[in-house]
């Protein structure tokens, strides 16, 4: 399904289990049958143009710089470079 993007810098856009979408960018390793892998991973919460104005452009961020992250691919909304 993405494993024509593997190698590349991708944007996933992942809807958590509560109420938070989160985007993940780091550079895709692996597809698996009902996940993906991504390393070098920033992940932010995404959020509307509105409140990155209210809060600020780095207010969004979550986490910077992890080795490996390992997605469920049934929550996956996008994923692209």
């Amino acid at each position: 399904m993405f494993d024509f993007q593997k190698g590349d810098r991708v944007t996933v856009i992942v809807a958590s289990k509560g109420d938070n979408i989160l985007e993940y960018v780091g550079t895709f390793s692996m597809e698996q049958s009902d996940t993906i892998e991504l390393t070098d991973v920033d992940i932010s919460y995404l959020l509307m143009n509105i409140q990155r104005g209210i809060f600020g452009g780095n207010a969004s961020k979550y986490a910077e710089g992890i080795d490996r992250v390992v997605i469920n691919k049934d929550f996956i909304i996008s994923c692209n470079k």
